[in-house]
């Protein structure tokens, strides 16, 4: 015996909410499963419970409303976005989260900046770390851009090196990795000297250039980009 059009019409929107409700749970679910341990990142993955499927409603329910807040994030050259910060009384685990839009519901990029984090990866890699470990991680010298500017020690690549989650050519000079960047900032007591001025500038330097090694720039800035 054929249903009334309304009981049909109710028992289609019922069998639609119980599908997205599928759907959802089975979404949120990947959206925590990454493989990122606490305060790990993988590149490219997550950080943490934080990847390219946790939304801002997210990141309250599992940090706390209070360690969520909104701020407007740096980009450089004196502009802004509207973005995310998670711990932003504690510069330790404090990480700023970019949005495809502003729905806030897919993260592009989590950036992480300071003297020093709870944050790092597998191979170690965090804030405060020295260019010479760095080095060592890539098992020889990498490259990156003189200091004194916007871009200022931002990693250039791994001159064919072993950091390939971060940008590395090949043999044919394409690029490949780049799920995450660094960047390197020398103590403040350097920067008045030809030490300094050697290696500045919006040009690419090889980490074993002289003025680099005397330095020894720390990380100040890692960012990490989220995909699918």
């Amino acid at each position: 015996m054929n249903q009334p059009l309304t009981t049909r019409i109710k028992s289609t929107a019922v069998l639609a909410m119980l599908v997205l409700s599928v759907g959802s749970a089975h979404f949120s679910s990947y959206a925590q499963d990454r493989g990122c341990k606490q305060w790990q990142i993988i590149p490219g993955k997550c950080l943490g419970k934080i990847n390219v499927g946790t939304n801002e409603a997210d990141l309250v329910r599992i940090f706390g409303r209070g360690n969520v807040r909104r701020e407007d994030l740096d980009i450089g050259e004196g502009g802004t976005v509207p973005g995310t910060v998670l711990y932003p009384e504690d510069n330790e685990k404090r990480v700023e989260i970019f949005w495809k839009n502003q729905q806030w519901q897919i993260p592009t990029e989590a950036r992480i900046r300071g003297n020093a984090s709870v944050w790092k990866t597998r191979k170690g890699i965090s804030l405060g770390m020295s260019l010479k470990e760095i080095e060592r991680l890539n098992g020889k010298p990498f490259r990156l851009y003189g200091f004194g500017w916007d871009g200022s020690g931002l990693w250039g690549d791994c001159d064919k090196g072993r950091l390939k989650e971060m940008r590395c050519e090949d043999s044919h000079g394409r690029g490949q990795g780049g799920e995450m960047s660094i960047s390197f900032s020398p103590d403040p007591k350097w920067q008045a000297s030809r030490t300094y001025y050697r290696v500045s500038g919006e040009r690419i330097f090889s980490s074993g250039h002289p003025s680099m090694q005397t330095m020894n720039p720390r990380i100040y800035e890692l960012s990490i980009y989220l995909q699918p």
